[in-house]
């Protein structure tokens, strides 16, 4: 069940009970996802006012870019999620627990 909605940009963004974050483009189709972060029940999402720099190398262009974000969860954590991640597979979504 989705259990928060909130926007970014051209983006729909929704968290579920089943600790996923998925983001939508405007015609509702999934652009991009943050699955496994091991997180619990996603209860909302707020986003950095900054872009993080790119994870890529040099010449490659990032296909997917949105700030890093934090997510709390249905226990009362807050967890902060690098969104690199999704395009760069060495790099670990979650890092910060509150």
């Amino acid at each position: 069940a989705v259990l928060t909605v909130t926007s970014w940009g051209p983006y729909v963004v929704t968290g579920g009970e089943d600790g996923n974050v998925r983001f939508f483009d405007p015609q509702m189709r999934l652009m991009a996802w943050f699955e496994e972060m091991a997180a619990g029940s996603v209860t909302s999402i707020s986003f950095s006012s900054v872009l993080p720099s790119s994870s890529m190398p040099s010449g490659e262009i990032a296909h997917f870019q949105v700030p890093f974000f934090v997510i709390g969860t249905q226990d009362s954590k807050i967890h902060r999620v690098d969104s690199r991640a999704f395009e760069d597979p060495s790099i670990s979504p979650m890092s910060t627990s509150i």
